[in-house]
């Protein structure tokens, strides 16, 4: 008889762990004045200095995050049985805290679930845009990158298509930071390589390369001129 009578007990505690992981609730009636008295010190929650009525609650909060056990000020909660959280911002997340005082005064009482933890971060993808040696060059230096798009829609199919497009010097010739060797005389050819995405950098087009309208041209930062048409024309 004893047997049966702990099962049973084990499988009702089990039914209200299930149960507390999914709602909210106030703290047992043994336990809450203890942990309403914790709340209402103002040391404790800063809110009990203006008004010293807090509510010990297991519940979410104005982000709603996860429940968790917290002093609420009674008109944050609702109004007819103060038993579950209905909106504002003067609460204070205790949840350690308050979880000790439970522990002390009913140590049988089913904890709830730990909040669970915030997903890792998700490391930025990356995609390479230039490489030397690739399309025959064995330099390519000095990378610019702009966002266009969204135009006017009288310049063709891509006029409101959103894109980035990459700029870089692609030299036939090494040094400047390409090879480890000294620098070498500007006497090979350059010209200005472009590459075109619209998936926000994840893949490139083929590289387009075109001369400049002058040698001065490369040595100085490239800027863009974006005609309403929507075409895109390399600047000084």
């Amino acid at each position: 008889m004893m047997m049966m009578r702990g099962a049973g007990i084990a499988a009702a505690l089990a039914v209200l762990s299930l149960f507390l992981r999914v709602q909210s609730y106030p703290p047992p009636a043994n336990c809450s004045g203890a942990m309403s008295k914790w709340c209402n010190v103002p040391a404790n929650c800063p809110h009990s200095a203006q008004r010293p009525v807090q509510v010990a609650l297991f519940d979410t909060n104005a982000e709603r995050q996860p429940r968790q056990w917290r002093c609420y000020d009674p008109d944050d909660l609702d109004a007819a049985t103060h038993t579950s959280y209905v909106g504002g911002t003067d609460y204070c997340t205790r949840d350690a805290e308050l979880r000790a005082i439970l522990q002390q005064c009913w140590p049988d009482w089913p904890a709830p679930a730990p909040s669970p933890l915030p997903p890792a971060p998700v490391a930025p993808a990356r995609s390479t845009v230039f490489t030397h040696g690739e399309g025959g060059f064995p330099c390519i230096r000095i990378p610019a990158i702009t966002l266009v798009g969204g135009g006017s829609g009288s310049g063709g199919d891509d006029a409101d298509t959103t894109a980035l497009l990459a700029f870089a010097e692609c030299r036939d010739r090494i040094g400047d930071g390409c090879d480890v060797k000294p620098s070498v005389n500007n006497t090979g050819k350059e010209w200005v390589c472009m590459k075109k995405s619209t998936d926000s950098g994840h893949t490139w087009s083929p590289t387009l390369k075109f001369s400049p309208p002058n040698r001065n041209f490369l040595l100085s930062t490239t800027t863009l001129r974006v005609h309403e048409s929507g075409s895109t024309h390399a600047g000084t």
